[in-house]
């Protein structure tokens, strides 16, 4: 999880396949687009893959998400909260680690 502030942060690093089954995040004042992405690199810009599509976000607003399905990871790729603009925002990702 993280307060990220108003900056594209890391979540999640890992080594392991993750599973991830719920994604709650809240925005600030200002709208803006949230996604959820796994990749590597410290805020997930390479070897991108999507693993929640754009949530579009209005001021003072927020999504709370359970994967009915949970989303595996790659092993190696980190888990990320990219943002659109530059507004104050949370991100909890929660999930399992493969057995």
């Amino acid at each position: 999880s993280s307060d990220a502030g108003t900056v594209d942060v890391q979540c999640r690093a890992t080594a392991t396949e993750l599973y991830i089954s719920y994604v709650l995040i809240s925005n600030g004042a200002t709208a803006q687009n949230v996604r959820i992405i796994s990749g590597t690199g410290s805020t997930c810009g390479t070897s991108t893959t999507v693993v929640v599509p754009t949530l579009f976000l209005e001021a003072k607003s927020g999504a709370s998400l359970h994967l009915g399905m949970p989303y595996k990871v790659t092993a190696g790729h980190n888990v990320c909260c990219d943002v659109s603009g530059t507004t104050a925002y949370s991100c909890l990702i929660q999930g399992y680690v493969a057995p």
